[in-house]
């Protein structure tokens, strides 16, 4: 929206009234004048009078499920709407198990902004259940025929640091491309054919998909034109490599997947009946040849569907669902009920 030049007088003329005897802080003195974002600074007139006209509109209640963190100009909308008490409603918008938990990797900061969080499933005391209308096109998912491919999901590379929890970041990252090296290399021959990596790359990484490509020659690297969910159609078998929103996706949308993560990335909380139960169903990997000799059995002829529909995965899905999100057939009307009681 605008990108005005760091002034550099105007931040050097800062006083910040911290402490500079620690060292920590000291560097934090400095750093704050060099990358305090433009918005906060050069820019902060301007963003306040771009509003001046949604001021006025006098929203009682906003629902937001991602722009709160993306959209630096709508970040001071509802900013200025809270001063003159307007509701805000964070809407969750991805995440897997106990997504209210995950929401302490950036420190509440959904909560705090929140007049209630709303959440895809009714457990959490602290949040109003909203269904996840988003998921509805996942959950009428018409996969191919016969799907025959083997689809890895590689988590994004992050430049930096975007919440405190566990995730692979960089120090973490080469042990996630580790594990799919080791995986692929355990697996059939016959399978590296079928197999499509999909990478989210960022910041650098772009050499990644050259270097398996070098390594496994007959492995199709994912051209991300084509979108997650038209992917999941032609999917044999999903090889997720983070726990996360596409988790969920591939649940509601009933396709078979292997979760395969490294066990210091993973948080529990007060979950840890339900990852045990992942774990003995093998749904959830940390060993990537223990996960490579599973698909190895059951890649062949209908092995996968059998074990995928067998009772006690079934029994496990269901859990997962009643503990991720629940989406009734009848889920318009409780979207509507739902936002009735926010009057």
């Amino acid at each position: 929206f605008l990108s005005s030049k760091p002034d550099k007088l105007l931040r050097n003329s800062l006083d910040i009234k911290i402490d500079d005897k620690n060292e920590f802080l000291s560097f934090l003195k400095k750093d704050i004048k060099k990358n305090l974002p433009t918005a906060y600074l050069e820019d902060f007139n301007q963003y306040i009078n771009s509003n001046w006209l949604f001021n006025k509109l006098n929203y009682k209640k906003i629902l937001t499920s991602s722009y709160y963190v993306t959209v630096e100009r709508f970040r001071f909308w509802i900013a200025e709407l809270s001063r003159s008490k307007s509701d805000i409603y964070v809407v969750r918008h991805g995440g897997f198990i106990n997504q209210i938990n995950v929401l302490q990797h950036t420190f509440n900061y959904e909560i705090k902004i929140s007049k209630k969080y709303c959440n895809w499933n009714k457990k959490n005391k602290n949040s109003m259940y909203l269904p996840p209308v988003q998921l509805e096109k996942f959950r009428f998912l018409k996969r191919n025929l016969n799907p025959d491919k083997c689809l890895i999901v590689e988590p994004m590379s992050a430049p930096y640091n975007t919440r405190a929890g566990k995730f692979p970041y960089h120090e973490d990252y080469f042990k996630v491309i580790n594990f799919t090296e080791t995986f692929i290399k355990n697996l059939e021959e016959k399978i590296h054919s079928k197999i499509i990596w999909r990478g989210i790359l960022a910041q650098g990484r772009i050499y990644l998909k050259k270097l398996l490509k070098r390594k496994f020659n007959k492995i199709n690297i994912c051209d991300l034109r084509e979108n997650y969910i038209d992917r999941l159609k032609n999917t044999k078998i999903a090889i997720i490599k983070y726990i996360d929103t596409p988790v969920t996706e591939a649940l509601i949308a009933d396709i078979p997947f292997i979760i395969l993560v490294p066990k210091n990335l993973l948080e529990i909380y007060e979950d840890k009946k339900i990852y045990e139960t992942m774990i003995k169903n093998k749904i959830l990997f940390h060993d990537p040849v223990k996960a490579s000799i599973f698909l190895n059995k059951i890649w062949h002829n209908d092995n996968i569907n059998k074990w995928w529909n067998s009772p006690s995965v079934k029994k496990c899905k269901d859990l997962l669902k009643n503990n991720v999100a629940v989406l009734n057939k009848d889920y318009l009307s409780d979207y509507k009920n739902s936002i009735k009681r926010l009057q």
